[in-house]
């Protein structure tokens, strides 16, 4: 038997309750049809954190008598981390996943991730879906080669082009895996705390297992905090502050990230001159990401959620 505790912060969100919870209720009926058919034991908890003082979610039937459901208020608005970690705090799952409110799983998604988490059992391992990307006008998977796939769990990628999980609703994630200093060291700026329970959890020796199915389907609504690079920089140089001094990661690691993050920002930004003489200057920085885009068949080298081209 094995339980996974789905949470999710709410903020202003009720646009998008409709189809998240439709989601939910979608994988939970899969995953009672399967516990019947293939006799297996598999349950779900959904945890709804509420960071948004003075507006309650909108949702059906999530009072009348499923035990399973919670609905959980923060005192006051403490942003997406400090949210996840509050809803963790409430999880009995063995399994934990985060899910966005503006994003959803394929209708099977949970049980497939449970059945693949069952072959890794013995192993400190992370379980990674692929994605589906809808831009509106367009369906991608995330990842479409074997150069990208054997870069999704990969420490000098993530220092040095960036996270490869738009999400942590691509994952499925023993809780006990969970570092305390995620826990306790709370990002103010939304963007990134996924980036850094990544690389803490990679320096923690934890390995990560990609599943090439895409179970989770990120939708592009214009506003997704993922979106807004400036913002996940800024979150990004936050937990590299925290991090700095305390040899988890190395001095030379997180001046490498540093570096990319601030390379990468300024190129995005740039004209077509000043994107040259960036990588005039940058040569290494620069090089790196043209080459990880090339193999990779990917957009996501300079901007996390563009489509791949």
């Amino acid at each position: 038997m094995a339980t996974v505790s789905v949470i999710t912060p709410f903020y202003d969100g009720n646009d998008h309750m409709k189809a998240w919870q439709g989601s939910i209720c979608d994988n939970e009926n899969y995953l009672r049809k399967m516990n019947d058919e293939k006799k297996t034991s598999h349950s779900i908890e959904v945890i709804l954190v509420n960071d948004s003082p003075g507006i309650d979610p909108v949702l059906t039937g999530i009072n009348s008598g499923k035990k399973n459901w919670h609905t959980i208020a923060n005192p006051k608005n403490i942003g997406i981390h400090g949210s996840r970690v509050h809803g963790l705090s409430k999880a009995k799952g063995e399994y934990v996943l985060f899910l966005d409110q503006d994003d959803i799983l394929r209708y099977d998604a949970l049980y497939a991730f449970l059945e693949e988490a069952k072959k890794h059992e013995g192993e400190d391992a992370v379980i990674i879906s692929n994605a589906l990307i809808d831009l509106g006008n367009e369906k991608q998977k995330l990842v479409r080669t074997a150069s990208h796939r054997a870069l999704m769990w990969d420490f000098d990628t993530y220092i040095r082009v960036g996270t490869q999980i738009i999400s942590p609703g691509q994952c499925l994630i023993k809780r006990s895996l969970i570092p305390d200093f995620w826990k306790e060291n709370l990002l103010k700026e939304n963007g990134s705390d996924d980036f850094f329970l990544w690389l803490l959890m990679m320096k923690n020796g934890v390995a990560g297992v990609f599943f090439d199915e895409p179970l989770y389907h990120h939708i592009d609504t214009g506003s997704n905090i993922s979106a807004d690079s400036s913002a996940t920089d800024r979150s990004c140089f936050e937990f590299l502050d925290l991090l700095s001094g305390k040899e988890i990661m190395s001095e030379k690691e997180i001046s490498t990230l540093r570096k990319t993050l601030s390379v990468k920002s300024r190129f995005r930004k740039g004209n077509a001159l000043k994107k040259l003489l960036i990588s005039m200057a940058h040569p290494m920085v620069v090089g790196t990401n043209v080459i990880y885009k090339a193999k990779t068949k990917t957009g996501y080298g300079f901007g996390r959620t563009a489509p791949g081209k």
